[in-house]
């Protein structure tokens, strides 16, 4: 079941904001076109999509199989619809950046190292571009209902068709993949779409001025068959240019995507992170005494360094040292007695 309830306002009128966190920075959508029956997928398809995951070095990206087949194990019509205005492909696998192809070939084969290469220039070429518009969100799981706050945020002057797309995603989907076996693990593949048409729903048409937001807000049912606990958003700017669309920016969030504590902490503590330079500003202040757990996390989940940790009955003001670090997307993590909230910074 899928409830929507999108709206939007333009930052000059007084209204509600969420405060999600909208990156400045571009980053690539990457797609897999998969098949549990295709054998490709699951040999050298299957190698270079665990290469491109296990690159640490890659900026934020977004990166979804796809099984858009009919015919294949995990197809859902979702993946249909947003492969439908794709650029053809003449067969599985075939990867993607955005809406365009991007799989090589050399003397008419497909070349997997050659598709490997050019997809993390891609994804590097995105992410370091300055993005135009982008969007953030929050979500909150209670139960098998995924409550979902979204922000579209131009950071400049800009004019055109601009759609928002929002895709349900599993993580590591227990599943037969020809060339795998029975027990293949697919890493995240996507299971839905909250949006319609594969390319979403329009965010605006027309002049849009710097500094503009735009809100929405939905609620998702995770249906039966699926594991709640295991279930990731991906959200995604596209721009249309007659019958075509651009992907301008994508997001995902892989590390407490869903978090059914974070209203709880919040009725514990009151929190305040942002970065000056390559330091994180921490202002804690609880309600209650308890163990405060602080760690500096990267986009694949991994504690990349722990910044705190200690027993805390009073306002905790902190200055973190994070010089070590690779610049780009990161989150911090608070986990307080149990409870645990995470804010997204940048360096």
């Amino acid at each position: 079941m899928k409830v929507l309830v999108p709206f939007f306002v333009f930052l000059f009128i007084a209204s509600a904001s969420f405060g999600q966190f909208v990156d400045n920075k571009r980053s690539a959508l990457v797609v897999k076109r998969t098949a549990t029956w295709c054998n490709p997928c699951g040999t050298w398809g299957w190698d270079l999509w665990q290469n491109l995951a296990a690159d640490s070095d890659l900026p934020p990206h977004v990166a979804i199989q796809v099984h858009d087949s009919p015919s294949s194990q995990l197809h859902t019509p979702s993946a249909t619809d947003m492969t439908s205005f794709f650029e053809a492909s003449t067969g599985v696998p075939s990867f993607y950046i955005g809406s365009t192809n991007q799989t090589q070939t050399n003397q008419g084969s497909i070349s997997s190292s050659a598709t490997l290469t050019r997809l993390k220039a891609l994804v590097n070429y995105y992410g370091n571009l300055d993005a135009e518009i982008n969007v953030g969100y929050d979500a909150t799981l209670s139960g098998d209902v995924i409550d979902i706050n979204a922000k579209v945020k131009a950071f400049d002057d800009i004019n055109g068709e601009y759609y928002l797309s929002v895709y349900v995603l599993e993580k590591d989907v227990v599943n037969y993949q020809n060339g795998q076996g029975n027990d293949a693990v697919h890493k995240l593949i996507l299971r839905d779409a909250i949006t319609p048409d594969g390319y979403g729903e329009l965010i605006h048409n027309g002049a849009i001025s710097a500094g503009t937001d735009f809100d929405f807000s939905y609620s998702y049912t995770v249906p039966q068959g699926f594991n709640a606990e295991n279930v990731r958003l991906a959200m995604v700017v596209w721009k249309k240019d007659g019958s075509t669309y651009f992907q301008e920016s994508a997001y995902s969030v892989k590390e407490t995507l869903t978090s059914s504590t974070k209203q709880a902490f919040e009725e514990k503590a009151a929190l305040e992170v942002f970065t000056i330079g390559n330091s994180i500003s921490y202002n804690f202040a609880p309600k209650q005494g308890g163990d405060l757990r602080v760690d500096l996390v990267n986009v694949n989940g991994q504690v990349v360094q722990p910044l705190f940790f200690g027993s805390v009955d009073q306002q905790l003001q902190r200055t973190f040292s994070v010089n070590d670090v690779i610049p780009g997307l990161y989150f911090v993590r608070s986990n307080f007695g149990g409870t645990i909230k995470t804010e997204t910074v940048r360096f």
